[in-house]
């Protein structure tokens, strides 16, 4: 009974015994999928800046006694990484049991950083697999993390938008900062130094705040700002000091910007004298230049133009010069002029400011014209009365004479 149970009992051992190198088997390939290490061991830049390429290289270990046949290693393309050059899959073949050290293999990839990559720890996938495309299922493990981050944040002004501040008034100064890399800047903050500067902030610090500038994005900031009534005609270089962050670390900036103090020149023209009162007649004729602004004028040149009731006779331009604030000059030409009671001078006039900016003013200038009548009356042209004078003396002289002639006839 013994021996019919053992020899029953032998062809279920053996069975199981053939069952045991395939269980072994599988755990082998199970328990080597499950061993292989996988180390990201260098990024190159470290960080990556948006928009750039960096060389990332994973070393793969097989920890398990067996060996792993024809194993792929892919890069799981995903935001903010895809494939600069070469395949997202590589075959890394085989790789033998209990590697140590420096024996590993080695996977290297090319990747471009999209330029809108968020700054800090971006995380990036890979997966692998036994038995080349047909062999077991891919294997994802946790994803590793690359630094992307802008080598140097840069928080630039594009663009001042100041008005002219005149002595003793206000004005805003408009200051657009922009986010010239691929992360966003927070925590802004730009600050005025006036120190020694004769401008005063109105109704606000001389401090503004950001909290947040987007990638590649502007912000604009206002500071009203008055100028003391002796503040000197120029433009006044106004340190502008910035601060941000990037979620990384802090940075410090200083900039010039330059604020323009100085009123606009108020200059009018006009006819001081003329010796031209009646049409077709020549003469000089006087254009006063009146500065009434607050600040001097300089290289005031004025060119008289012709029409068709002008004529130029002397030279067209005369140099003024200078002219302070609360002051005038003059210019003179001669003109044949013609026309009605009234006709137009057109006078060209260019000049500078104290800043050395450049005016010019197309001026009509009237000149009025009378009748002869009304030159006699207005006392504008000497009267010929004396000559009527001496006309009324001759004819009553003759008047005389003929009558006391007439008289001696009678006598005689």
């Amino acid at each position: 009974m013994k021996y019919y149970l053992s020899i029953g009992w032998l062809p279920i051992g053996l069975f199981l015994l053939l069952l045991i190198p395939i269980a072994y088997g599988d755990g082998v390939s199970s328990a080597g999928v499950a061993a292989l290490n996988i180390t990201l061991i260098s990024q190159v830049p470290d960080p990556v800046e948006p928009g750039d390429i960096v060389e990332l290289r994973w070393k793969i270990d097989n920890k398990a006694a067996e060996t792993a046949e024809n194993v792929l290693f892919q890069l799981v393309e995903s935001y903010p990484f895809t494939m600069y050059e070469g395949s997202a899959i590589q075959s890394l073949g085989t790789i033998y049991g209990r590697q140590k050290g420096k024996s590993g293999v080695i996977a290297y990839f090319k990747v471009r950083v999209d330029p809108r990559a968020i700054t800090g720890d971006n995380e990036i996938a890979i997966r692998y697999k036994y038995g080349g495309l047909v062999g077991l299922d891919w294997v994802q493990p946790e994803p590793f993390v690359v630094r992307v981050r802008p080598r140097e944040a840069v928080l630039a002004v594009a663009d001042i938008g100041a008005e002219r501040i005149p002595p003793g008034g206000t004005g805003t100064v408009r200051i657009t900062l922009k986010n010239l890399v691929a992360a966003n800047l927070e925590y802004v903050r730009a600050r005025l130094v006036l120190d020694n500067i004769p401008l005063i902030p109105i109704g606000s610090s001389n401090e503004q705040h950001v909290r947040e500038i987007a990638a590649y994005e502007n912000a604009t900031l206002e500071f009203l700002l008055a100028a003391e009534a002796d503040a000197s005609s120029q433009y006044h270089k106004v340190p502008l000091q910035l601060s941000y962050f990037d979620q990384a670390r802090n940075y410090n900036s200083s900039i010039i910007v330059g604020i323009l103090v100085g009123a606009a020149p108020e200059m009018y023209a006009a006819v001081d004298s003329s010796e031209i009162v009646r049409s077709g007649s020549t003469g000089n004729v006087v254009i006063r230049f009146v500065n009434k602004g607050s600040s001097g004028i300089k290289f005031l040149n004025a060119m008289m133009q012709e029409n068709s009731n002008v004529k130029v006779i002397s030279t067209s331009q005369v140099y003024v010069g200078s002219i302070d604030s609360d002051d005038y000059d003059t210019a003179e030409f001669t003109l044949y002029v013609t026309g009605d009671e009234q006709v137009v001078l057109p006078l060209l006039v260019e000049y500078r400011d104290a800043n050395n900016e450049l005016y010019q003013q197309q001026m009509e200038l009237p000149l009025r014209l009378y009748s002869s009548r009304e030159a006699k009356r207005y006392g504008l042209v000497k009267s010929n009365s004396g000559i009527g004078v001496l006309i009324v003396v001759i004819i009553i002289g003759a008047g005389v004479y003929f009558f006391l002639r007439r008289r001696k006839k009678k006598k005689v």
